[in-house]
């Protein structure tokens, strides 16, 4: 049995290869907006994107947004770490998505 490797433009491989699974959307309306809890008790990467404008976004056990957190550019989608337990809360006033992932 052969295992596939995906590999980049140059020929080199990328590790962790994974699918997109579920996705969660929420609509910001200007105020601080808990959209995902990783109820695991392992850290999970996903995918977040804030859709059309800027977002910020904090991660913690019961956290609160504020635009001084980390800022989330406009249709950039960004993969993140969400230790075991915790949330992430988004504020702006753009919907966002997050997408957990499954092995490939």
């Amino acid at each position: 049995m052969s295992e596939f490797q995906a590999l980049d433009a140059n020929g080199k491989p990328i590790g962790n290869v994974m699918t997109p699974d579920t996705t969660t959307k929420a609509s910001l309306a200007g105020s601080s907006s808990q959209v995902f809890t990783n109820s695991l008790d392992i850290p999970v990467v996903v995918r977040i994107l804030s859709e059309g404008g800027y977002s910020h976004y904090l991660i913690g056990t019961n956290p609160t947004a504020t635009t001084s957190h980390t800022p989330l550019p406009g249709d950039v989608a960004e993969q993140i770490t969400i230790p075991g337990g915790e949330k992430i809360a988004f504020i702006g006033s753009v919907p966002v998505y997050v997408t957990t992932y499954r092995k490939a």
